[in-house]
């Protein structure tokens, strides 16, 4: 998922078209002035020309940095290379746009302009992302921080802090992720205009989804969404409105998917975004088929054709032609379905290898309408007023481009870790062997001494009562009623015991009986209010995932009988496509050290880990503890 939250470079140009009737004017000022105004005058106009001209503004940038140089004009030569390295990123030399952005941030820091120094340096990461060099983009991004932290801007310190964030997801270091985008909302909700408070809450989301903790994520979206509203902000909304029909798509909620994926696609509309149209008529094919109505989704898919002519980004085609060689099979046109399949694979591939030279940023640039020629003290005011425009620009470039190329960049991601984890992986195959043959060894050993428990010394008692039983009539003791209760009380422990170590509903009835088991004790040994959800087509799995699951689902009850002092219990078996989920939610206390710390979360861990699965705990957010377990399906091979 992306979160698209600026505008194009295409806006840019043509929101700067109104300017160009000022070129001459500058052009003529320009050529009569000397020293550090004309060096100026050059930079605008080499500003002006740079989403239109790159070229014309190579051109001018050299003249004002050569200029700049021979006067020595410290700032302003820094400023002719920062300008030099917009140029180079808008034509997409990535590696002569960084060697401009450095060395206009090293003659910012020798003046002990770290603000600027930091702009620059926010442009360094920008083209490291384009680049698909993440770690290099997040290190400097973070000195960026460093250096906006005990500044006086920060809503600029709460906007890096997000695009770190987002970086971190990239990267798939989701906790990481989640700390400083949270720390992001916080600052912003304080600081900043509502709009970037919600694209805050937006990133929060996102981070929740992938960690299927979709309760949080809905509220987030949710959250951003009446920001947004407040702010009129349609660009933004058209993304939250695809992460939330996502989001219903995950939960099962079709129909809600479908109703924001039509909002997404109308807001793409009246923004004239082809792109994002038919990333949103795909979708919403994509739903339609998936909820089984076919007409629907062959509409949408035709409205996606529609739209091919104009566009040439390779995400958006490439989900195209899947979800329309899906509709050619359903129809029995495999050849043509083989085709469709091949072109989304051939465009997916070119994900990876084409540079996304698109600028995704906030920059609230605005400009003054062109002015008749003046003289020249009206043309130098002029001057200072576009310079704080472009000012803004240039530190606007603190968010320039960092989350542009997600798909591809994730896949580098993972193939250079796959290199440098590759002498570990005889290692841990063999860890993950030596766990499920001690966790297997330790449940066999469980149903042995279950059946010895119940065949023998259970079926020893049963007889013993039987037997002492039958001398009822003929003793006239009170010792021998006392006896008799012992004699139950016994077979009862042992029946328990035995159904502890190895339940037979696990073993005769699945998973699922067994959990409902679990809460009708739970229900008559506490005053708990206890319920359970089962969500989904059951899948059979072998029995030691089942015992795994049913093993850690004990635990977790146990644990909030024990110390969570709750008073609702919730549990939730998910079948999904591809995983199996757990979720426990209890309104407690919360987290606690004799939680966090214990043997039992020690050993629920160690199950989460033989079944490949992850097991994730984390308070809820109104109090209480949420405890998730995510099995792939894999896992059961």
């Amino acid at each position: 998922m992306k979160i698209i939250v600026l505008v194009t470079l295409l806006h840019l140009a043509i929101c700067r078209l109104p300017l160009y009737g000022q070129l001459d004017s500058l052009k003529k000022v320009a050529s009569s002035q000397t020293g550090s105004s004309q060096v100026a005058l050059l930079q605008e106009i080499a500003f002006q020309y740079l989403f239109s001209e790159p070229d014309s503004s190579h051109i001018y940038a050299e003249q004002s940095l050569a200029l700049a140089v021979a006067g020595e004009m410290d700032s302003l030569e820094a400023e002719a290379h920062m300008i030099l390295g917009f140029a180079w990123f808008v034509e997409g030399n990535n590696e002569s746009a960084i060697k401009e952005y450095s060395m206009a941030s090293d003659g910012h820091l020798l003046r002990n302009d770290s603000l600027r120094s930091a702009a620059a340096l926010s442009n360094v990461a920008a083209t490291y992302n384009r680049m698909g060099r993440l770690e290099s983009a997040l290190e400097v991004t973070l000195q960026v921080l460093d250096v906006l932290k005990t500044g006086e801007d920060k809503e600029r310190y709460g906007l890096v802090l997000g695009n770190a964030g987002m970086m971190y997801r990239q990267l798939r270091r989701n906790e990481e992720a989640k700390t400083i985008i949270k720390e992001a909302r916080d600052v912003l909700q304080e600081h900043g205009q509502a709009r970037s408070h919600a694209n805050t809450l937006n990133m929060l989301g996102m981070v929740w989804t992938d960690q299927d903790s979709l309760d949080l994520a809905k509220s987030a979206f949710l959250n951003a969404q009446t920001l947004y509203e407040q702010d009129d902000d349609p660009l933004n909304r058209s993304s939250l409105y695809n992460n939330l029909s996502v989001l219903y798509q995950e939960l099962g909620e079709v129909d809600s998917a479908i109703h924001y994926g039509t909002l997404a696609y109308k807001l793409s509309s009246e923004l004239e975004n082809p792109p994002k149209l038919l990333l949103n008529a795909s979708s919403l094919a994509e739903l339609y088929a998936f909820q089984g109505n076919m007409t629907e989704a062959k509409a949408w898919s035709k409205r996606g054709k529609e739209l091919l002519p104009g566009v040439d980004e390779m995400e958006p085609l490439s989900k195209y032609f899947r979800i329309l060689s899906g509709i050619q099979a359903y129809e029995g046109k495999f050849e043509e379905s083989y085709q469709s399949a091949r072109t989304s694979e051939r465009y997916r591939d070119s994900i990876l290898t084409v540079e996304n030279g698109r600028a995704l940023t906030e920059l609230e640039v605005k400009y003054e309408s062109a002015k008749k020629e003046q003289d020249l003290a009206e043309a130098q005011l002029k001057i200072v007023r576009q310079q704080k425009e472009k000012e803004r620009l240039i530190l606007g470039g603190i968010l320039v481009a960092i989350l542009a190329g997600i798909g591809g960049l994730i896949y580098l991601y993972r193939q250079r870790l796959e290199r440098h984890q590759r002498d570990l992986q005889e290692q841990i195959r063999q860890q993950e062997i030596k766990l499920e043959t001690t966790i297997s060894t330790q449940e066999e050993e469980r149903s042995r001494l279950a059946r010895d428990l119940h065949d023998g010394i259970g079926q020893v008692l049963s007889a013993t009562r039987l037997n002492f039983g039958s001398f009822e009539s003929t003793v006239n003791d009170p010792g021998y009623d006392k006896a008799l209760v012992m004699l139950d009380d016994a077979c009862r422990e042992v029946r328990e015991v035995a159904h502890v170590m190895m339940p037979r509903s696990l073993e005769q009835e699945g998973l699922a009986a067994s959990l409902e088991e679990i809460i009708e004790k739970s229900l008559n040994t506490s005053e708990l209010t206890v319920g359970l959800d089962i969500v989904g087509n059951p899948v059979q799995l072998p029995r030691a995932v089942e015992i795994n699951v049913y093993r850690i689902a004990q635990e977790l009850v146990q644990n909030t009988l024990k110390h969570a002092e709750a008073t609702e219990l919730h549990l939730q078996l998910i079948y999904r496509p591809d995983r199996l989920l757990l979720i426990v939610e209890e309104n407690g206390k919360g987290l606690g050290k004799e939680l966090i710390e214990g043997f039992g979360m020690a050993n629920i861990q160690t199950r989460a880990q033989a079944l490949q699965g992850n097991f994730n705990l984390e308070n809820g957010p109104e109090g209480g503890t949420i405890a998730t377990l995510r099995v792939p399906y894999s896992s059961a091979d």
